[in-house]
């Protein structure tokens, strides 16, 4: 079948006019959600959740701040802000010039929703990238590496777009549209539309922006959200941006899929389409219209995030679009770049913690106002994603102000429920940026950490070792700034992680913010609070591949380690080694391919070949652990269904691999088999020490669909796994095989009351509930759409 070609200029946008947001400056209102009046069950359960709670934390301090003494002064071109310090959106850490050291990058450019044009305050920043030094000092080589370059970013990504071993990074303009639609007059300089930055690294350290060769002419994203990861299935990393138009509350987006051909040239494969011209081999699900309308659930509007993840653990990436207002969205991949609508039958129902009225969704519904980021880490060590965001969280009984943090726990499946008041306890309401997963006193859980806009202080919410977390006082040092971005990794190597954070906003100090971790003890001097990394790297999960004879063997791998990372530096290294009885094999490295996933490509074999396959990790603090060791016999046949799969690794090897390890002190999700007394590289083939049982639904059974969804989905049905699953050369498939799954909309049918209003207050809409019926209400609301005149991306013929 051949492409159609698409037209990625012909963006039919409405009026600047009809869609800006207000303009008034300052922070975001804090308006708060009326959550009504809990019904006397509701009530009782939230009784319930309090005799549930742990026992509170501690006020012990984890960090101290570093800023003053460890941190390059801010570049003095922000400064024409009347600010210290550049407008940061976003912060990303990330080993860029592979020298073993974690650098920091931002994304800077001034404003929130509109880029701020005056006199004073141009708004275009340059993007500081900052390497750092192994001892938790860094240097800025903005101007040096990058030239300076400014832009107005939202955020802004790492990643080997070619392949080279070497990260790029890309720099993806934030408000090309909105400067086309504004007017400035003198002395304001002009708005000029960000155009798409890509550089290159073409040797350690050395940087070039090769967007004009590499990305479509003129590539102008207007982009608050992106993300990198192989999302077809081939091993290079392709790239989903989002349009927010003029980013206001009632503006619908769309995603557009670019491409990867190997070498790092991009190329537009689909703009995301509307309902009225979408088609059933479109790679996305088409948009829903944004509506008000009562009975009709409030589809969200503002993709102010978007991440790749593996939430059904078929080892393929998915892709999460969080909505700043409204419901969010999940897109489920077949393992071949096209993807079904994973939000579920979307209906509404009683909220049983509020006793309100709430729409249900996959992806669960903000009980709060506004979200801006979102964090997937698997924070009951049950082996899948689990979704945490900022400022969505039901309140605790008896609280009428203030925001908070939404934990979503996954049912393995890219099932979202919302547990939020089951699972956080003793955290101050705030309006807050963003959350993130860390393990900062060395237990094996994830804790998180928030960033704060308004608290006195960023958030820690530390983990009791049952997924339950307790807010700890004084973990952070009592800091009142305007954070928007938050990351965190071990800075100078003493085993405690550290944390960095961005500023913008509000406030009179942009500065980024250096937090160095550190160890306390009570008054036995007994180690209390954060304490150092001693665990190696587990693995979520392991694929089993299919082999068919002269093609290559490719197996893939989730792994997790102390802290998440969207680059894939959390660890150092990861490969297979693998054997076959005629005394062959060899140690292949593995390459990040997005999320928490890795991908290996081990040499083709002849038919009947029986190969031994062990994954192995190495993290930055040399902890080396070994999964599940998977036997792979190659066969002649070349149909075979979807892949299998195994659960989680079983323990480590010692530090570094030199010392030998227990032999696996724990079984890993699903069970897994340990390596016994290993020293260094694993004695694959030999016997081995058993850890756990194995799952009883295996990660994607042989030849069976990918079945997220407990219920029907909306539109057309994703594709089962055929009997071609395992064809084609591609060695390892996932568990959807055969034809690519269909898009669709999901489905509204069966609502019969309820609906949800919005209000603008400069960005920060508040959500209610209402009563009312259906009616038609989805036909309705695209007729409105349509009035409005949104923007409609044309095809080409």
């Amino acid at each position: 079948m051949s492409k159609r070609k698409l037209s990625a200029t012909q963006k039919v946008h409405g009026t600047a006019a009809e869609n800006r947001p207000s303009q008034t400056s300052g922070l975001r209102s804090s308006a708060r959600v009326n959550l009504g009046r809990a019904t006397s069950g509701a009530s009782a359960l939230a009784l319930a959740f309090a005799f549930l709670a742990p026992k509170p934390a501690a006020a012990v301090p984890f960090f101290e701040d570093l800023t003053a003494t460890n941190m390059p002064e801010p570049d003095p071109y922000c400064a024409l802000s009347g600010r210290k310090g550049c407008y940061t959106s976003w912060v990303v850490v990330a080993d860029l010039n592979n020298d073993g050291f974690m650098d920091l990058l931002s994304a800077n450019g001034g404003g929130y929703y509109t880029p701020n044009t005056n006199a004073t305050n141009p708004a275009v920043e340059p993007s500081t990238v900052l390497l750092g030094d192994g001892a938790g000092k860094f240097t800025d080589i903005t101007g040096p590496a990058f030239g300076g370059a400014k832009s107005r970013l939202r955020q802004v990504g790492v990643a080997d777009v070619n392949g080279d071993g070497l990260k790029d990074v890309f720099q993806p303009g934030g408000f090309s549209f909105s400067c086309k639609a504004m007017v400035t007059t003198p002395p304001a300089p002009p708005c000029v539309p960000d155009v798409d930055k890509l550089w290159i690294q073409t040797a350690p350290g050395v940087f070039e922006d090769k967007a004009a060769e590499l990305l479509p002419p003129g590539m102008a994203s207007n982009t608050p959200a992106f993300h990198f990861g192989d999302l077809d299935g081939d091993g290079d990393m392709d790239l989903v941006t989002t349009d927010w138009y003029t980013a206001s509350n009632n503006t619908p987006v769309f995603l557009s899929f670019y491409l990867n051909d190997g070498s790092g040239k991009f190329t537009l494969e689909e703009e995301q389409q509307d309902p009225d011209t979408w088609l059933k081999t479109d790679r996305f699900p088409a948009t829903i219209p944004f509506s008000l309308t009562s009975g009709v659930p409030y589809w969200g509007t503002r993709a102010i995030d978007l991440d790749f993840a593996d939430i059904d653990n078929d080892f393929d990436l998915d892709i999460m679009v969080n909505m700043r207002n409204g419901i969010s969205r999940i897109f489920l991949n077949n393992g071949k770049g096209f993807f079904k609508d994973g939000n579920g039958s979307v209906r509404f129902a009683l909220d049983p913690v509020t006793g309100t009225q709430m729409t249900v969704s996959n992806y669960p519904m903000k009980r709060g106002p506004y979200v801006y980021n979102q964090e997937l880490c698997d924070i009951d060590n049950d082996g899948d994603l689990d979704l945490l965001l900022d400022n969505a969280g039901a309140r605790p009984a008896g609280v009428t102000s203030g925001f908070f943090t939404q934990v979503n726990i996954n049912n393995g499946k890219g099932v979202f429920t919302d547990e939020t008041r089951a699972r956080i306890f003793g955290e101050t309401g705030s309006d807050d940026n963003a959350v993130k997963c860390v393990d900062l006193n060395n237990d094996g859980f994830y804790d998180l950490l928030v960033a704060s806009l308004t608290n006195s202080s960023e958030k820690l919410l530390l983990s009791d070792g049952t997924g339950k977390f307790n807010a700890v006082p004084d973990g952070f040092p009592a800091i009142r700034d305007s954070s928007l971005g938050i990351d965190a990794a071990d800075f100078d190597g003493d085993g405690l992680f550290d944390v960095v954070t961005g500023q913008g906003e509000g406030g009179n100090d942009w500065s980024e913010r250096f937090y160095h971790g550190i160890a306390s003890v009570d008054g036995t001097g007994a180690s209390v609070g954060a304490k150092a990394d001693t665990l190696a790297p587990v693995f979520r999960a392991v694929e089993t591949p299919v082999a068919v004879p002269g093609e290559p063997i490719v197996i893939r791998f989730a792994v997790r380690d102390g802290v998440t990372s969207e680059t894939g530096d959390h660890v150092k290294n990861v490969a297979v080694v693998y054997t076959t009885p005629f005394g062959t094999g060899a140690k292949v490295s593995a390459t990040f391919v997005g999320g928490d996933l890795f991908r290996a490509v081990i040499p083709a074999q002849e038919a009947g070949t029986t190969l031994t396959i062990t994954p192995q990790a190495t993290d930055r603090r040399n902890l080396k652990s070994f999964g599940t060791a998977t036997t792979v016999v190659v066969k002649a046949s070349t149909g075979g269904g979807g892949t299998g799969g195994t659960g989680g690794s079983g323990g480590t090897a010692g530090s570094g691999g030199t010392t030998a390890g227990t032999g696996g002190t724990t079984a890993g999700t699903g069970g897994s088999v340990s390596e016994a007394g290993a020293a260094g590289e694993p004695p694959v083939g030999g016997s081995s020490g058993a850890g756990g049982e194995p799952t009883t639904e295996p990660m994607g059974g042989a030849g069976s669909g990918n079945e997220p969804d407990p219920e029907p989905m909306g539109g057309e049905p994703g594709v089962s796994g055929s009997s071609t699953g395992g064809s084609g050369g591609s060695g390892a498939t996932s568990s959807v095989g055969g034809e690519p799954a269909e898009g669709g909309v999901p489905s509204t049918a069966g609502t019969t009351s309820g609906g949800s209003g919005s209000n603008d207050d400069d960005g920060c809409s508040v959500s209610s509930s209402a009563t009312g019926s259906t009616g038609g209400g989805w036909i309705a609301a695209l007729g409105l759409a349509l009035m409005a005149g949104r923007r409609r991306r044309k095809r080409s013929e």
